[in-house]
């Protein structure tokens, strides 16, 4: 007997059975889909698009009528003045021809006479204009003066000697030589004393009495402002702004 040939486990496809077909993507697989617009924004885009031709339309509008309204101006000057200018210049234009010699007028046309005397004509225009048109006004002004400040003469040096030697002697009960140096500034009505340091020596209703008694007798030398100071320019006690008591600003 002989053996038929074993069948093999992968059965071949009938042929009236269909191919198989590769199956299906969905499609939020497919890579070259792209997300399409959401409705929201497409009307937020309208929206906007309304609002901005809302906001022209009267400034187009407005433009639009403004330049009809110029044209038409335009139009009634110039059917207005067109027919005297054209009349004016065909009784002018002859006589320029017969100013003019043989041969220019040969070769001289109407329409080029005619365009050479608008030339001339928007020529002399602006030449007028540019030479009429006021120019502004520069205003010159003067080179600043000079303030010449007063001139003040130095106080002499035996008014000094001698004002020092009022506020030595007031001084004198309180410390000997109490008042050091004296300084006169005449422009400001100053009156400068430097004092020792026995100024911190003493109690402070002494330091009021004594400079009340400064200011009184500096008053009466026509000074209408004290300062008392120290060796290091250190104000102690000021003149007041308001009132008639002295400031001590510094008591030890």
């Amino acid at each position: 007997m002989t053996e038929e040939p074993p069948l093999s486990s992968a059965a071949s496809p009938s042929p009236n059975q269909p191919p198989s077909q590769p199956p299906l993507q969905s499609p939020s697989q497919s890579p070259s889909q792209s997300p399409s617009q959401s409705p929201s924004q497409s009307v937020s885009l309208l929206q906007k698009a309304q609002q901005t031709w809302q906001q022209v339309q009267p400034v187009l509008v407005k433009t639009w009528e403004t330049i009809r309204w110029l044209a038409q101006q335009a139009k009634r000057f110039w059917d207005f003045a067109f027919p005297k200018i054209d009349s004016a210049w065909n009784r002018t234009r002859p006589l320029i021809r017969r100013v003019l010699p043989a041969k220019w007028n040969e070769r001289i046309t109407d329409r080029m006479m005619t365009s050479g005397a608008i030339a001339l004509l928007v020529g002399l225009t602006w030449l007028t204009t540019t030479l009429l048109s006021p120019k502004p006004a520069v205003s010159k002004q003067p080179p600043p003066t000079a303030i010449s400040q007063p001139q003040v003469e130095p106080v002499p040096s035996a008014r000094i000697a001698n004002i020092q030697k009022q506020f030595v002697e007031l001084t004198e009960s309180y410390a000997p030589d109490l008042v050091e140096a004296v300084q006169v500034n005449p422009q400001r009505d100053l009156l400068q004393l430097q004092v020792s340091g026995e100024w911190y020596g003493l109690a402070a209703n002494q330091q009021d009495r004594l400079a009340g008694e400064m200011w009184k007798r500096s008053q009466k030398l026509r000074f209408s402002q004290l300062d008392v100071t120290d060796a290091e320019g250190n104000l102690l006690a000021r003149s007041p702004v308001i009132g008639k008591q002295m400031i001590v600003l510094q008591r030890s």
